[in-house]
């Protein structure tokens, strides 16, 4: 579109290593620009710097500092003067299909379900198929009636499991209901497989939505707006509708989309196999600084999160991080270190109503009638912050009649009908 309009080549931001690293992803970024001859740019790990100051002024919720190669591309594109940034998250759920093989094996074609099974292992180069193998045989041959009544007590036990191997202290874990609060988080999934309906249902509510508003929250901390080309109601309209096998084929996941692309991308971007990631790179980078800064230290950590996790856990967990073995729990109670931080710190909004000023509350009063001011002093809360409200996504087409809550199109909001400036003011 831009080459036909004579404008420039389009901008793309990337989170890559250097050229002089060996890493398969960097390599089918760069490969990826050269050939769409794109202007690109793309942020290193040792280019996070500038993340510091960002990450320990404001984290809405703990969620939001666990992404920070997402942060620094929507940083690196708001320095460029960007005020929106297309990404492709949604596509892992719109053009994926997730349970063709259950289905298959369920319908009796476990042949076909083996061949998609061991394919999928050469794509996603795995060591082993045999617990997929016996969990598919389990799934042909088990009666749905016998799932559904041992289903309540698996999940129990996944959900004790989880708060067990977690770094949560059990005490907290145990006051909080913890391992409740999954099993009912269990209930916001369909179990009835075996409905084509319900799978299409969970590809779009809570994943893509919930996706969707951590994304949009991402963004916002750079003062910029995530849009996702693929969710596009037409396009999710018409992938609700695709059978299975244009979904995944001989192992290769979102087939169709290889397929379409196969003249418009290089072919190691196509037909590349794995899923390299180099999200945990930018995460040791990170812990890394603080540590050599004296932000981050075993000592510090344990008195901070005492009460909040398990001390043997988290010993561990050091360990584990001191080893270059896996940053991942010691980041995420880092994290939790710091949001915990900023909350207590974060100033209170007193005894006005979520979105209004006291002064804009005072002009608005003379204009309101008995009713209104009524329902908006029932809608104050003393005491209480202003809130990061969720969109709310609008039904479309045939999936529409399937989501039960509403969902919709998150990019549809009186934004996209204004023209966007090229430069930030």
């Amino acid at each position: 579109f831009l080459k036909t309009r004579g404008e420039h080549p389009i901008r793309t931001f990337s989170a890559a290593q250097p050229p002089s690293i060996d890493c398969a992803e960097s390599q089918r970024i760069r490969a990826s620009i050269d050939y769409l001859g794109a202007t690109g740019t793309q942020i290193f790990p040792d280019d996070i710097a500038g993340l510091d100051v960002e990450l320990h002024a404001s984290i809405e919720e703990p969620y939001d500092a666990s992404f920070l190669f997402m942060r620094a591309i929507f940083h690196a594109a708001a320095n460029d003067g960007m005020l929106a940034l297309l990404d492709g998250g949604s596509g892992d759920v719109v053009l994926n299909e997730v349970y063709y093989v259950i289905r298959l094996a369920r319908r009796g074609h476990v042949a076909r379900a083996f061949h998609e099974v061991i394919a999928g292992q050469s794509f996603w180069e795995d060591s082993s198929v045999v617990p997929e193998m016996a969990s598919l045989t389990a799934i042909a041959m088990i009666p749905v009636f016998l799932k559904s009544a041992i289903r309540p007590y698996r999940q129990r036990r996944d959900a004790r499991h989880f708060v067990s191997t977690s770094l949560i202290s059990g005490e907290l874990a145990e006051r909080t209901n913890v391992a409740e609060r999954c099993e009912r988080m269990y209930e916001m999934f369909p179990t009835d497989w075996t409905s084509f309906d319900h799978e299409r249902l969970r590809k779009i509510r809570p994943n893509v939505s919930a996706g969707r508003e951590r994304y949009a929250r991402l963004a916002a901390s750079a003062d910029m707006e995530a849009r996702d080309p693929f969710l596009d109601r037409r396009l999710i309209d018409f992938c609700a509708h695709l059978p299975g096998h244009l979904l995944l084929r001989d192992g290769w996941p979102k087939a169709i989309l290889r397929d379409v692309m196969a003249d418009r991308l290089p072919a190691e971007v196509c037909r590349g196999k794995g899923r390299p990631h180099i999200g945990w790179v930018f995460t040791h980078k990170f812990l890394e600084r603080e540590k050599s800064r004296g932000n981050l230290t075993q000592t510090g950590l344990t008195e901070a999160l005492a009460g909040y996790v398990d001390s043997n856990r988290l010993d561990r967990a050091w360990s584990t991080f001191e080893d270059g073995i896996d940053a991942g729990p010691i980041h995420t109670a880092y994290v939790l270190c710091l949001w915990l931080r900023q909350t207590a710190s974060r100033p209170v909004v007193k005894n006005q109503p979520f979105g209004y000023s006291s002064a804009i509350e005072q002009r608005l009063g003379n204009h309101m009638t008995e009713t209104e001011r009524n329902s908006r002093s029932a809608g104050a809360r003393s005491g209480s912050r202003r809130e990061y409200v969720t969109p709310k996504l609008r039904e479309f087409g045939a999936v529409g009649t399937l989501t039960q809550a509403g969902t919709g199109m998150a990019n549809e909001t009186p934004m996209d009908n204004k023209p966007m400036p090229n430069k930030r003011p």
